[in-house]
């Protein structure tokens, strides 16, 4: 083996052992919504023109469920409504059940819009065009700084609240983790579609949708509020959320 070859590998080596097996995961999520852009997308959208009728009006509506006043709306009330039995009944045992349903009805509220910025921000930095506005579905199409929402097609919003919310909940209920995400999963395609996003777009809502909950899941966690972190870095719940949860199975 030559001294060059030996080098490579272990710089190859130092690479992989700096990389955790979920940067992996990341990247190789990228590297598939990449590929998806200039193979996939193009022949995919072209086949939902063709959608057409009452098809077209139950895809709008399974499609609709994606818009994220469904979901930040119900857990923003349900967090200040638990906040406020808690300041209600602060001195009984039960003030701490509240705080906790508060605080983890925050979680999933925070997960929900704190994805949501970080997927318009990459929305106005990439400028891509929707399906409908592009010039061409064989490439993708880029317009910087464009005027409409039409260049806002990559991530998708709706299919990044529903995974937010598939994710954020599978954390309280992890039995239900994989139907949740399948449902995700699919609720997200009915934006496909409709003609107005790409594959690619829905795959790059997820992953924006799973770095900013897990991010948040430990943010929470080591301020020991709902999650609490042990020395081995294994997250689980505060005493209130053990204790509530094992009631409700």
């Amino acid at each position: 083996m030559t001294m060059q070859s030996s080098t490579r590998r272990s710089v190859w080596a130092d690479m992989t052992q700096a990389l955790s097996w979920r940067d992996w995961r990341v990247l190789s999520t990228v590297a598939v919504i990449a590929v998806l852009m200039v193979t996939v997308d193009g022949p995919l959208s072209s086949l939902m023109r063709s959608i057409d009728g009452d098809a077209r009006r139950v895809i709008d509506i399974l499609a609709s469920s994606g818009n994220s006043k469904y979901s930040l709306v119900p857990t923003g009330v349900a967090a200040i409504l638990f906040m406020v039995l808690y300041f209600l009944d602060a001195s009984t045992r039960r003030a701490r059940y509240f705080a906790w349903l508060a605080g983890a009805s925050g979680f999933v509220f925070a997960s929900i819009a704190v994805s949501g910025i970080a997927t318009n921000i990459v929305k106005m930095l990439l400028w891509r065009a929707r399906p409908h506005a592009a010039d061409t579905l064989s490439w993708p199409v880029f317009q910087p700084i464009a005027p409409s929402g039409d260049y806002h097609s990559f991530p998708s919003g709706h299919a990044n609240t529903l995974f937010c919310i598939a994710i954020a909940v599978g954390f309280f209920a992890p039995r239900l983790r994989i139907p949740l995400l399948i449902a995700a999963a699919v609720l997200a395609f009915g934006r496909v579609l409709q003609f107005k996003h790409f594959i690619s777009d829905s795959l790059g809502g997820a992953l924006l949708a799973a770095l900013t909950t897990i991010w948040l899941r430990q943010l929470f966690a080591r301020g020991n509020v709902v999650f609490t972190e042990s020395p081995t870095g294994r997250i689980g719940f505060t005493a209130p959320g053990r204790i509530l949860l094992n009631w409700s199975k």
